[in-house]
């Protein structure tokens, strides 16, 4: 296995987290490919918001597969008027066109694109600590330099960062919580003093930046600045769609009503690749002048037919509902755990919905707690549980799949709790 796992990292780009190759899936299970099953409290970082291998969505799949797979992008489906029509019902009123798409980074491109032809416009603002995506400037509008995600300019006056409201960062700011206050002064500033901004680029909660939550109203606010001084403002749903923060956009949740919205992850539910920018009217106007880049596998029938059947799920088994409760069980279960048994090291437990963070710190250096985060999450794995973790192991993040059972929910914070215990004896 070793050997195996070695000549996979020499020839494969990208992480590699654990030693063991993934086999197969079954019910909330993960198994490796030495028939180990294991918990699953990441929904693959987000994605498998109805469960791996729902039985109806694989039957979607199945029967779709009987008719075709893929069309060219320049011949319509009724299945994808079927999903733009059900995607339009689910954002807020004003939106008007789907901007089809494989994944979120490219849905991102999409919108940008729309961004700049209507604007004329260079600058991109966007949170420290978001991720956006790997494609070009959705890396450029992500977090690259707290993440290492490549080498750009540091200066490079198009694509600013505002801070994030809340205690994240305290051991960069002197020990003290970055308020509201200042991430909206911020902002405000570079409005006034930059004319060249087009848009302002925010994920409602932050996902792999450590689920940072907002200040209840925040982001009401910044959609207000946008308003006032003629920028436009996207919302990246990503990872916050499709009922994982408890509702079925967290736009609905905080009242907004963004330009243009972005989806991925959990619209195909890991089913299948799937991604959409839904747009204004103005945004969608300015696009109709240019000649269409559709992908090439932009919403295949396949992919379409398993995100309309995934998204019926999602709705006729009251998953947003489902999150909002098992969300609340988790994160004050999770709360209590790192009170009692490692509260010099916890600096926040915080959540939305079924997306919560535990963020550790060292004690004494007040440095963020990596070599713990990276310890508790190999620990739990070998125990049967898989967490997951932001980019740069400040907070330990989990994200069960919204189908989780009373029964799994408890056997993975006993596993939470029996690893959290033990290491906390030798700490």
């Amino acid at each position: 296995m070793k050997e195996k796992i070695r000549r996979y990292k020499a020839i494969n780009l990208g992480e590699v987290t654990v030693p063991y190759f993934f086999s197969h899936t079954k019910g909330g299970y993960v198994y490796t490919s030495r028939g180990d099953a294991v918990l699953d409290f990441t929904s693959g970082y987000g994605v498998t918001n109805t469960g791996w291998m729902h039985p109806r969505v694989l039957q979607a799949i199945r029967q779709q597969l009987k008719k075709a797979t893929y069309c060219p992008p320049w011949l319509p489906t009724e299945l994808a008027l079927d999903l733009s029509e059900v995607m339009l019902e689910i954002v807020p009123k004003g939106m008007t066109s789907c901007l089809r798409a494989t994944g979120g980074g490219e849905a991102i491109e999409g919108a940008l694109r729309a961004v700049s032809a209507l604007t004329g416009k260079s600058s991109l603002v966007s949170f420290n600590r978001s991720y956006h995506g790997g494609t070009s400037k959705a890396v450029r509008i992500s977090d690259y330099i707290s993440f290492d995600l490549l080498e750009i300019q540091k200066s490079d006056r198009h694509f600013i960062k505002v801070p994030f409201p809340g205690i994240y960062d305290t051991y960069n700011n002197g020990g003290s919580a970055i308020t509201e206050t200042d991430s909206l002064n911020k902002l405000e500033n570079l409005f006034n003093t930059d004319p060249d901004i087009a848009a302002f680029i925010a994920e409602p909660v932050i996902g792999s930046g450590g689920v940072l939550t907002p200040p209840e109203g925040f982001l009401l606010k910044i959609q207000a600045l946008c308003r006032k001084y003629g920028v436009l403002f996207i919302v990246d749903e990503v990872i916050t769609g499709f009922g994982r923060v408890g509702w079925f956009t967290a736009s609905e949740a905080m009242n907004l009503t963004p330009d243009a919205l972005i989806f991925a992850k959990g619209m195909g539910g890991g089913h299948v690749p799937i991604g959409c920018a839904v747009l204004n009217e103005d945004l969608t106007n300015i696009l109709k002048k240019y000649q269409d880049v559709s992908p090439t596998f932009g919403w295949t029938p396949l992919a379409c037919a398993a995100a309309l059947e995934n998204i019926r799920v999602i709705k006729e088994e009251g998953l947003c509902a489902k999150a909002q409760l098992d969300g609340i069980k988790m994160l004050t279960t999770i709360k209590g755990l790192m009170n009692t048994y490692m509260p010099d090291h916890t600096l926040e437990v915080r959540g939305m919905g079924m997306m919560i963070g535990i963020q550790l710190v060292d004690p004494v250096t007040h440095q963020p707690g990596r070599l713990l985060v990276n310890k508790l999450m190999l620990a739990m794995f070998n125990q049967g549980l898989m967490c997951s973790a932001d980019w740069d192991s400040h907070t330990i993040i989990i994200m069960p799949p919204l189908t989780i059972s009373p029964k799994d929910m408890d056997k993975g914070l006993g596993i939470m709790e029996t690893v959290i215990r033990r290491y906390s004896k030798k700490i």
